[in-house]
């Protein structure tokens, strides 16, 4: 039973050695097969003049219990808009000429990450516990971040940093996928 699960690699293997041992010049090694080209990232997304409110539809907001938008800009001067949930903030900020590594200084609590495909920075708010806070800053196109923030720190609703980051992601996942359709 053994042998005939190994014989379809087996033959696979002397195959390609075979292949790789002729050639149509005698001492000549054989062209290389072509290599399959690694798939493609994910498309890049223009953040220039995006209302960061806009991102986040009325259908979202319901499905995520949302309240209105509320557009500001961030001490830095980031457009960044803000909705609540009960205590529990959602934010979007949008920053041109900036990477995600840009905002490692940020918090000492940081990682690499990825959101639907895009290279991501993945932080808390300095002082903030278990479960309190998840940034999320999204390489969408070279200098571009948009940036994502969940913060509960009133109402203890998350267990830990896990279960605050997987809500972040959903949000983010729903901004970049309105993104995209613009």
């Amino acid at each position: 039973m053994r042998a005939t699960r190994l014989l379809p690699g087996i033959v696979l293997l002397v195959g390609a050695l075979l292949a790789g041992c002729s050639s149509p010049t005698p001492g000549a090694p054989a062209p290389a097969a072509p290599v399959a080209s690694t798939p493609a990232g994910p498309p890049e997304l223009a953040l220039d003049g995006v209302d960061p409110c806009s991102l986040i539809t009325a259908a979202d907001r319901t499905a995520l219990d949302l309240g209105m938008p509320d557009a500001d800009k961030g001490p830095s001067g980031l457009p960044l808009c803000r909705w609540n949930r009960h205590r529990v903030a959602f934010q979007i900020a949008v920053a041109i000429g900036a990477n995600p590594d840009d905002f490692k200084g940020y918090s000492p609590a940081h990682s690499p990450d990825q959101v639907n495909g895009y290279p991501a920075l993945r932080m808390k708010q300095p002082g903030a516990g278990p479960g309190e806070s998840c940034i999320l800053s999204i390489g969408v196109k070279p200098n571009q971040v948009l940036q994502v923030l969940v913060g509960d720190l009133f109402t203890a609703s998350y267990a830990d940093d896990s279960a605050i980051c997987n809500e972040a992601e959903r949000f983010a996942a729903l901004a970049l996928s309105n993104l995209g359709r613009r």
